[in-house]
């Protein structure tokens, strides 16, 4: 059972919270709509989170939504019911372009949604608007020729990190209460770390997905201010893909029930240092042993770890995975990249 979220002055906090006002008739699905439109005309400009949201045919199917309640059951809408989401320009979606970021990719829009676009409209979400991304989705920030530069809500003169980045500036700044996005190397947590949000990359195989990006391990998921928000649509977004070439294994229970639940005693790994060999700022070093001395109050065991990544193995397995996915990137066509062979002169320096 979804637990029943804290009630907010701020109907944009919380995927679930805007769910159940809707639930409760305190505001219809075309009010939400509006005040999400309405924070994107107001805040946008300044970040260049969302780069189109055309909103009349996101207002027409929050029109219908909101026709649909009266005289129904309110406990037998989709968990959310009537609540604007944007999806990353990465991600097709009937009927929209899809650009992945980039002046080489065309503007026809696409022919049919990937499969968490569908799993996403039938847990009731309404679609509004595409957010930014690098170019192909392939930097740790998020900035294009095409696009321009997407700015941090908490300091426009820095980064909210990639490829994602448009998602969480959107989410961070409460244009949107949830945001769709990727994750293959860092493209969901990273943008989730530098705008303080909840980012989650689930395993290889929880989110079915029509293209096998990098081997699968680029995932679906979302960016959230709630740990339910995340726990809540992951429910509504994993199944079983039986033409998949992988699954990941079946939960016992939902993800929502977890929230609350004792896992027992864990054995957690701690870095303090960067696996990628640059200089480390004080101030994360602080905030992870403060988490660490968290976690070992509540009786879990704290082992210090070290992760050697960037070996000659691992970074030609990353980039022949990186260069397999952007060729089998729906209507792109091209020869083979050099960003590979300067990634690998750059690291071996």
């Amino acid at each position: 059972m979804t637990p029943a979220p804290e009630r907010t002055d701020d109907p944009l906090a919380s995927a679930l919270t805007a769910a159940a006002a809707i639930r409760r008739g305190e505001i219809s699905p075309l009010e939400l709509l509006d005040a999400a439109i309405a924070r994107v005309a107001e805040r946008n400009a300044a970040l260049n989170a969302v780069l189109w949201d055309d909103p009349e045919p996101a207002r027409e199917a929050a029109r219908s939504a909101g026709d649909a309640i009266v005289g129904g059951d309110p406990r037998e809408l989709p968990a959310f019911y009537g609540v604007p989401m944007p999806i990353k320009d990465l991600t097709t979606v009937a009927g929209w372009p899809t650009t992945y970021g980039s002046w080489g990719a065309p503007d026809t829009p696409s022919k049919r949604s990937a499969p968490v676009v569908d799993a996403l409209q039938t847990a009731g979400f309404l679609l509004c608007g595409r957010t930014t991304t690098s170019e192909f989705g392939a930097l740790s920030s998020t900035e294009s020729v095409r696009y321009g530069i997407t700015r941090n809500p908490w300091d426009i003169t820095a980064t909210p990190g990639g490829s994602s980045g448009g998602a969480a500036a959107a989410v961070s700044s409460r244009m949107f209460p949830a945001a769709h996005g990727s994750d293959g190397g860092g493209s969901i947590r990273v943008p989730a770390a530098c705008t303080g949000l909840v980012g989650l990359k689930v395993s290889r195989g929880r989110v079915p997905s029509r293209v096998r990006h990098w081997e699968g391990t680029v995932v679906e998921g979302v960016l959230t201010r709630d740990v339910a928000d995340t726990a809540a649509i992951l429910d509504v977004i994993s199944h079983p893909d039986p033409g998949a070439w992988y699954n990941a294994p079946p939960p016992e229970r939902s993800f929502i029930s977890e929230l609350g639940c004792d896992p027992g005693r864990l054995r957690i790994g701690l870095q303090t240092s960067v696996p990628f060999g640059l200089p480390l700022h004080p101030d994360c070093r602080t905030a992870v042993v403060a988490i660490a001395d968290v976690l070992s109050d509540a009786g879990h065991v704290l082992a210090d770890v070290s992760l050697a990544l960037l070996t000659p193995a691992a970074i030609s397995t990353f980039v022949e995975l990186a260069e397999v996915g952007r060729s089998a990137t729906p209507g792109i066509r091209g020869r083979r990249s050099s960003g590979g062979a300067a990634f690998q002169r750059a690291t071996a320096r």
